[in-house]
């Protein structure tokens, strides 16, 4: 079974389509209280630019740490790497240890894996090979959104991890094989958007009426949830978690609350067909790109 990671993003920002205010410090500390008192071991996301999360964490850590953590690189606005960039990453990197408190952590992902494709980008990721050399982290990875940009990676680089979108509704990567093909290659996934940032929890008078196709899928995901009596959260964690490709789903919440619930939910085995609520609408799959529809 996956094991839940923890997204941060919210801990610092307003982020999914559902959300109205970041988690407040309260609550946060609630959730760390209650993973080390069940003595829960989960991987926890975090990056530079999810506001003041790794503050947050940093401050809700224990001197024993049981989690894996995981932050990311800031990204490049210019057109290639260079070593001025190659020293503010360095300079940020050590201030997100400095955050978190921590002397080394589990890993670093790219976050934007455009700056693997520009000019220079060899000196990038001998930054994190240098990195991953002093100990500092464990593993390097890359988040990712689609096949094009996995074998790009693949013909040129050698990353331990690999973090992607994957739900009930985006199976691309599980129908054109990326997902089996990462797997023979012995690196680690993660799973990302297992909820396609609250889309999913959305009643259908809620959603845009440009998501046409999505609509139409959800529509059909609730009958079946509705018929199975399973909750739309329960179905989605499942879905990915029975693939048995992933080694934690990074997950996102609103509070505490559905925090424990996600937490303390058993993995389901759903007895409702499910590949034909695979939405090949690129746009509505990538978040990126929803201001656009």
């Amino acid at each position: 079974m996956s094991k839940i990671g923890i997204g941060s993003a919210q801990f610092g920002l307003n982020y999914g389509i559902n959300s109205k205010k970041k988690i407040n410090t309260l609550q946060i500390k609630k959730i760390f209280n209650y993973l080390y008192n069940n003595k829960k071991k989960c991987y926890i996301e975090t990056a530079p630019v999810y506001g003041n999360a790794e503050s947050l964490i940093g401050k809700n850590l224990k001197k024993k740490n049981q989690f894996k953590i995981i932050t990311k690189t800031i990204s490049s606005n210019g057109k290639k790497i260079d070593q001025q960039f190659i020293k503010k990453m360095n300079y940020n990197f050590l201030l997100s240890l400095k955050r978190l408190k921590q002397k080394k952590i589990y890993s670093i992902m790219v976050h934007d894996v455009n700056d693997l494709f520009k000019k220079n980008s060899n000196l990038l990721y001998d930054y994190l090979l240098n990195l991953k050399k002093k100990k500092l982290v464990k593993k390097i990875g890359v988040s990712v959104y689609n096949k094009k940009d996995i074998n790009k990676i693949l013909l040129k680089y050698k990353f331990d991890i690999f973090q992607l979108p994957c739900n009930i509704f985006d199976q691309r990567l599980i129908y054109d094989g990326t997902l089996d093909k990462l797997k023979r290659k012995n690196i680690e996934l993660h799973a990302r958007s297992i909820f396609l940032q609250g889309m999913l929890f959305k009643k259908i008078n809620e959603i845009p009426k440009n998501f046409i196709s999505l609509k139409k899928k959800i529509n059909l995901f609730h009958s079946r949830i509705n018929y199975s009596k399973i909750t739309s959260q329960e179905a989605a964690i499942s879905f990915v978690s029975n693939l048995k490709k992933f080694e934690t789903l990074i997950i996102g919440f609103d509070n505490f609350e559905q925090f424990k619930n996600i937490i303390k939910n058993p993995i389901r085995k759903l007895h409702f067909k499910t590949t034909d609520l695979y939405c090949r609408d690129k746009k509505s799959m990538d978040p990126r790109r929803w201001k656009k529809i």
